[in-house]
């Protein structure tokens, strides 16, 4: 088919918090959009479960954030064990300089819902699930997609694309953009349980060489285990429902008897993409960048893409300000760089890492005897922890 069906102003792919934000935020300036994402929902799984303030007035701007709050845990900071359970570090992000507290829990599915609602507000906003991009073209007059649907395809013209198709983004791929970094060689088990009736507001890091690991605390008693697989081990023999059931008997025992959600074992990743954009197509959230989960700033640094991308788009749409689409990646970047190094720096300090030997063992345990010991350590570690601001 090579007729064109529609023209948009920003053709947005991808469901995830990250398009759904645009989305809302494209709709609240009338700009014509086309939201499209490959799968048939919103995710129904739990991801992403720490919000900042940022973040939610980002929410405040479109007009979602009295909704948004119904659902999140305010003001959960965390609490930094030894191996022998005392604590010796707390993270209580208990102010609101910014209006709302520096660091909430969220369920991500919950938050999809009430983002994917609040498109429903806008006539100027489409929306097309079960949609795959097969192709997109830059000319003269924008960008023209080619759309696959079960019916067939189709293609629509945009004067933008937002590429915020994940951290697999075949869009990125089709740019020839190169995403720098690294991966960490340990892999983690993550359990999402149910059912929870601990009120402990405050995540449990366990900061034990033997075996690193975190409890967060969820909404509606949801609650989030993540441990370190060790040498040896295998993945398929670590989520068997037996196994994630004895080692979460060893923190809680009540916990260990709840319902489990989801248990997957996966990689921590480091990576940040060369450059944000190609002509007219601009990167966004996992699609530009992924960070360790240790600093839990993936979907809020995926918030701060979309309050710069909102104000490149539209004062490039209203103004003629073609310049900013240029300055895009510079403008993003400045803060991407500071949540990777202290996520980064993180995920070392947590974990165990056998090719570094007894001198980097011994280097581990000195950073975090001087992080017990310095108010001035502790002190840099909350403010990046909170979230930087904009």
């Amino acid at each position: 088919m090579n007729e064109i069906s529609n023209d948009f102003d920003v053709l947005v792919v991808g469901a995830g918090p990250t398009g759904l934000t645009v989305g809302n935020i494209l709709g609240m300036h009338d700009v014509r959009t086309l939201l499209v994402e490959r799968n048939a929902a919103t995710v129904s799984e739990p991801r992403a479960v720490s919000i900042d303030d940022e973040s939610l007035r980002t929410m405040q701007y479109i007009d979602l954030a009295g909704e948004v709050c119904k659902s999140i845990i305010a003001g959960y900071g965390s609490h930094y064990f030894s191996s022998r359970r005392s604590c010796f570090a707390k993270v209580i992000p208990d102010v609101a300089d910014y209006g709302y507290p520096r660091r909430s829990a969220f369920r991500q599915p919950v938050l999809e819902r009430q983002l994917r609602a609040g498109l429903q507000r806008f006539s100027s906003v489409e929306t097309r699930f079960s949609t795959k991009v097969a192709e997109l073209c830059q000319n003269g007059q924008g960008v023209v997609g080619t759309l696959t649907t079960a019916s067939g395809l189709s293609k629509v013209r945009a004067r933008y694309v937002v590429a915020a198709d994940g951290a697999r983004s075949g869009i990125r791929e089709a740019l020839g953009i190169r995403m720098g970094g690294s991966t960490f060689d340990q892999q983690w088990l993550i359990v999402d349980l149910a059912g929870s009736t601990d009120r402990f507001r405050h995540t449990r890091v366990y900061c034990d060489p033997s075996r690193p690991a975190l409890a967060l605390p969820g909404p509606d008693g949801t609650r989030r285990y993540e441990l370190m697989m060790l040498p040896g081990e295998k993945a398929e023999e670590l989520v068997a429902e037996e196994r994630v059931r004895e080692l979460l008997s060893h923190f809680s025992a009540d916990d260990a008897r709840l319902q489990i959600v989801r248990k997957v074992v996966y990689h921590f990743h480091a990576r940040i993409a060369d450059r944000w954009s190609g002509g007219l197509i601009l990167l966004a959230g996992d699609a530009a960048h992924i960070v360790p989960p240790t600093g839990a700033k993936g979907l809020n640094l995926a918030a701060s893409d979309v309050h710069a991308l909102y104000h490149v788009l539209c004062k490039t749409y209203h103004e003629g300000r073609s310049d900013l689409l240029e300055r895009y990646s510079e403008i993003c970047l400045r803060r991407v760089w500071k949540a990777e190094r202290f996520s980064w720096w993180m995920t070392r300090l947590l974990h165990r890492f056998p090719e570094e030997g007894a001198f980097g063992q011994r280097m581990q345990q000195a950073e975090l005897e001087y992080l017990a010991g310095s108010r001035a350590a502790q002190a840099a570690l909350a403010e990046n922890y909170v979230g930087l601001p904009y």
